[in-house]
């Protein structure tokens, strides 16, 4: 099985030759830029290894604190700075001197991570310390050096205190030559320091000069809220965001006007098509960016649905030169309705699937079947790692949660991704045939881009997760009328007592549930409770944010239509 490993890399001085180095080896390697970044990968993905320039040592340190016990690798320019890690009980498996050698990295990540425990000499304490919490154990170990010991008590991962005084247990830490020992825990032992939490434990070992900066706190990230009645820049001037929101839905359609140049040629292409009732809208962010309309080259349309080509089929209306590109499994649809077979241009006619532009930039248009049409595809542009989606990726947004600088909430992606694509086998494939490019960036057809950090993550999650029929066929041991329950209390907290009532009365066919919101009898399978209600707070168009509490709900208990 394969190390996961977190860089936390400010300057991105390391993020290429790592990403080369284990990815070839077949790790992990989650990336971020920020420290609320490196908190948020750290909640939804288990991470072994902290991998950071030497400087960052404290937010390591924060991390501890944090209860994230991450096996650290500290880059510096020379071995001079292995005295500042020996301050916090490391060794010099803790340290990669650059340039380094990647056979030594990995030898040293091995050693690390390895897992024949009371094997200690060499690791150095703290390491062996963050063995056992990462491990859960129960022991006690004692360390011996210059003629002070001092043993420490863990249960189950969770330091319950040790037999010394905190300034006896830092030196010894800190001691060039000690011993250690693993003895069975025993329960009645009195101690001379006791802590609360091992956060306590790791704030009394650190002496406070050792930690001298302070790392940021963790915090909410505030979104940046762009203009969105403009058409809004997302890269150098030549992407734009040229959709429009929708404030009363979860589905966020976007449109992305593409401007590619070079001296005094440029090629105008739309990716996706905004929502079906606003064309105008879309004309006129348009013609704000590149001048009349008739000026755009081409439109992508990513699948066979109205709401995915109604603009574009306006857009052929008001530019007669204007042509579609799409698959051609789509072409019997666009026929039917009227095209002419002479402004479309079909994927699978292109040579490997690329095209080179007149300016030179390179566009693949790779296929995803099944994901979720058989004709599916996206487009990746060779000279930027920018990668436009249909379905895949895409999230639920409510108006306030959409954001084009924000990744999209990771239970809305997996959610939308569980219940549009059809079976995780073809997820898997397309999923495999993406992991090859280095993307920079997503943009898909629905909800918030997704950023290159927040990237692999998203995909190891959708790898593991059973969508579509699979997640139909997928046992579970989900109470309906419980979860039925569940969220007609949500409705109840959610609505004045008047429209709670209202809202009632329109299941009265379904189920009867009375006035204070407990529900007695069910008219239909119980098996179909929880969709009915979903389909009827569709029907009866209620907030979207109320919505989204009742789909996420419905969602984490293992709803499988949802």
């Amino acid at each position: 099985m394969g190390i996961s490993f977190l860089l936390f890399d400010k300057e991105r001085k390391y993020s290429s030759t790592l990403g080369d180095i284990l990815t070839i080896t077949g790790h992990k390697l989650l990336i971020a830029l920020e420290e609320d970044k490196a908190y948020e990968l750290l909640k939804i993905m288990p991470v072994d290894v902290f991998l950071a320039d030497i400087k960052y040592l404290n937010f390591w340190v924060e991390l501890l604190k944090q209860n994230y016990y991450l096996f650290p690798i500290f880059f510096a320019e020379s071995y001079d700075r292995l005295e500042d890690l020996k301050k916090f009980g490391l060794s010099d498996y803790n340290i990669a001197v650059v340039p380094f050698n990647p056979l030594d990295f990995l030898a040293k990540v091995l050693h690390l991570v390895r897992k024949d425990l009371f094997l200690m000499e060499d690791r150095g304490p703290m390491n062996e310390l963050l063995d056992v919490m990462r491990r859960d154990l129960s022991t006690a170990f004692e360390i011996s050096a210059k003629g002070k010991s001092c043993k420490v008590y863990i249960k189950d991962g969770k330091i319950k205190g040790f037999s010394c005084n905190p300034e006896v247990l830092r030196d010894l830490f800190q001691s060039q030559e000690y011993i250690m020992e693993f003895f069975p825990y025993e329960e009645d032992v009195k101690l001379e320091t006791y802590v609360k939490n091992n956060s306590e434990f790791f704030s009394l070992i650190f002496a406070p000069e050792e930690v001298h900066k302070e790392a940021p706190q963790v915090q909410a990230v505030v979104p940046v809220k762009e203009d969105l009645n403009q058409a809004v820049v997302l890269a150098d001037d030549a992407l734009y965001w040229v959709g429009n929101v929708r404030y009363d839905s979860l589905l966020q359609r976007n449109a992305y006007l593409r401007v590619y140049k070079k001296e005094n040629v440029s090629f105008a292409m739309l990716y996706g098509c905004s929502n079906p009732t606003d064309y105008s809208t879309l004309r006129l962010k348009i013609e704000s960016v590149i001048g009349p309309v008739e000026l755009l080259k081409a439109v992508v349309v990513f699948g066979n649905r109205p709401e995915d080509y109604v603009n574009a089929f306006n857009l052929l209306r008001d530019n007669p030169r204007l042509y579609i590109i799409t698959s051609v499994n789509f072409i019997n649809d666009f026929l039917s309705l009227g095209v002419p077979v002479n402004r479309i241009r079909f994927i699978e006619s292109f040579v490997d699937g690329r095209v080179k532009l007149s300016t030179g930039d390179v566009l693949r248009f790779i296929k995803i079947s099944y994901v979720p049409d058989k004709g599916s595809f996206v487009v990746y542009e060779e000279n930027t790692g920018f990668l436009f989606t249909g379905e895949l990726f895409s999230s639920y947004a409510s108006a306030e949660d959409f954001s084009l600088s924000q990744d999209p909430e990771k239970e809305m992606l997996l959610m939308f991704n569980a219940s549009h694509l059809p079976c995780t086998s073809s997820l898997r494939n397309a999923l495999s045939i993406l992991k090859k490019l280095h993307i920079k960036r997503v943009f898909p057809k629905m909800g918030n881009p997704v950023s290159s950090e927040g990237l692999q993550a998203i995909m190891d999650m959708l790898l593991n997760m059973p969508v579509g029929s699979d997640r139909i066929l997928q046992k579970t041991d989900m109470d309906q009328r419980q979860l039925f329950q569940e969220l007609i209390q949500i409705y109840k907290n959610s609505m004045s007592a008047e429209d709670f009532k209202e809202f009632l009365e329109s299941l009265n066919d379904l189920v009867y549930v009375s006035d204070d919101g407990v529900l007695e009898e069910v008219y239909v399978s119980e098996g179909e409770l929880v969709d009915l209600l979903i389909s009827k707070s569709l029907e009866q168009k209620v907030p979207p944010n109320l919505l989204k509490e009742l789909l996420l709900t419905a969602f984490r208990k293992g709803s499988k239509t949802v």
